[in-house]
């Protein structure tokens, strides 16, 4: 059967080579997508990508038949992405693209839907917190000295980011057409926090 497969890929390879490529993975593409939409440029992870693809139109649908052997080396030489070869990891997920969201801080990803995995709201140095009372406007400040800061620990705010496009996302209709992600980037401009 090996045998057959690989004289089919070659007299396919024969016949010519497929123009369908895609992605490493979907979460490469998602992970891509959302740089592009939060920071409106193509980060460095994305410089020097190649696309993944099948040089040959069967691979597919042999793989949808169990048939596709990615043991053998020219199955894997002409099958790259039925046979995940050339997967590769995307940047590492941002929390509001998380499951649950973020937590407080707004950098660290929730593990559960009511904050489970967040860090305390509390000063983690609470006397030296005292001291940086007058530097409560730098983000770093405000997430080691919530308290003293006066930062609101559950909050349901648009994110601190894209709070500038949440009223555009919300007239284009995103609230309704992607409310997973609008309830983590504009839970407040798509009327998602509980009243």
């Amino acid at each position: 059967m090996a045998y057959l497969l690989s004289i089919t890929i070659l007299s396919s390879i024969l016949i010519g080579f497929t123009n369908s490529a895609s992605w490493r993975s979907k979460e490469h593409q998602y992970n891509y997508r959302m740089s592009v939409i939060e920071n409106g440029v193509t980060n460095k992870w994305m410089k020097g990508f190649q696309p993944c693809k099948d040089e040959v139109k069967a691979c597919k649908k042999w793989k949808n038949n169990g048939q596709l052997n990615c043991n053998l080396k020219i199955i894997k030489k002409f099958c790259k992405d039925s046979c995940d070869v050339c997967r590769a990891e995307g940047p590492p997920l941002d929390c509001k693209v998380s499951k649950h969201g973020c937590c407080w801080d707004n950098s660290t990803a929730a593990t559960g839907k009511f904050q489970q995995g967040c860090p305390a709201c509390k000063d983690r140095y609470p006397d030296e917190c005292k001291a940086f009372l007058k530097q409560c406007g730098r983000e770093d400040i405000r997430i080691m000295c919530p308290q003293t800061c006066g930062v609101p620990c559950k909050t349901c705010e648009d994110d601190r980011h894209q709070h500038t496009i949440c009223p555009l996302y919300k007239e284009h209709g995103f609230c309704t057409h992607s409310p997973i992600l609008m309830k983590k980037v504009c839970s407040r401009t798509c009327g998602f926090c509980p009243s």
